[in-house]
């Protein structure tokens, strides 16, 4: 008697969930390690990434930073505009959100965020991003008696150098690039960050944890961060 096989398949949906909640698991271990001071070493290569400070939050670079204009070649072979910036150290008062967007084949795109609530603050940060805005940003020399600027400049000990050679800057770049000096402290009302490439390394300390979100979709309704 002849009986039938049967063929194993594969269930794309059901696959991606089994991959997701390790992923989460993972995702809420190495945040719970960030609540101390901890290296950050992020590498994205591809991937829809998103970094914001949350809403209400003030974002201070006290000791200022340094940053120069560059290129970063995707993978389609694209070159698009990125930014390459050095800060002694960043403050962000109330968290931040980050969020990455993953596509899997047949199952589509999932959108994966995760918030801290808290003061998070970066020290020795260095990155290379090809999308960042600010708002209510301001940039400030570096003064004699910490204040900002006075109208005759008489507390000014270092002025910003928005015209120095990307090769004259501790944070050195390439010859003949534009580079951008900013020795006074550096005050944002809001900061995101993202796009295609990124690489960000420091120390990292975090405080407040929201559990990770995973969405099916994209966009702010599924939890991209802006």
């Amino acid at each position: 008697m002849a009986q039938n096989v049967i063929r194993g398949g594969t269930r794309w949906r059901k696959c991606v969930v089994l991959l997701v909640v390790p992923m989460l698991g993972i995702l809420v271990l190495a945040a719970l390690t960030l609540t101390g001071q901890t290296p950050l070493n992020l590498a994205l290569n591809g991937q829809d990434f998103k970094l914001a400070s949350r809403d209400g939050s003030t974002v201070v670079a006290a000791e200022g930073a340094t940053a120069y204009a560059d290129v970063v070649t995707m993978k389609d072979g694209r070159i698009d505009p990125a930014l390459n910036a050095k800060l002694g150290s960043a403050q962000i008062s109330d968290g931040v959100c980050l969020s990455l967007v993953l596509t899997f084949p047949w199952a589509g795109t999932f959108t994966v965020q995760l918030q801290t609530t808290g003061k998070t603050r970066l020290t020795d940060v260095t990155a290379h991003v090809d999308v960042v805005s600010a708002s209510g940003a301001e940039l400030n020399p570096a003064t004699d008696d910490g204040k900002p600027a006075s109208d005759d400049m008489h507390n000014v000990t270092r002025p910003i150098r928005a015209n120095k050679d990307a090769s004259e800057l501790e944070f050195a770049g390439h010859r003949g690039t534009l580079g951008l000096e900013l020795p006074g402290a550096v005050r944002a009302g809001s900061l995101q960050i993202g796009g295609k490439s990124a690489t960000i390394r420091g120390i990292l300390s975090i405080s407040g944890l929201k559990l990770p979100w995973i969405s099916h979709g994209r966009g702010t309704a599924h939890g991209e961060c802006f």
